[in-house]
């Protein structure tokens, strides 16, 4: 669903139901939020615990292959 969608979906409904989306869609969005932050920490400690090395070679073709992927 595209947002001018979600908006014009939400703008039907009454005062009460537009409270209630509004609560829905923010719950899951820091829902998601928490968990992408969780696993971000749980790569973070693994760094920090020596486990997932890469040379630094290998390190900057990912981060160029990501850099061609943004574009």
């Amino acid at each position: 669903m595209s947002t001018a969608e979600l908006k014009n979906y939400v703008d039907t409904r009454s005062p009460e139901e537009r409270r209630w989306l509004a609560q829905y869609l923010w719950e899951t969005e820091r829902q998601q939020d928490t968990a992408a932050l969780a696993e971000l920490d749980g790569r973070m400690d693994e760094m920090d615990a020596g486990k997932n090395k890469v040379s630094w070679a290998e390190a900057a073709a990912r981060l160029d292959r990501l850099d061609r992927q943004g574009k």
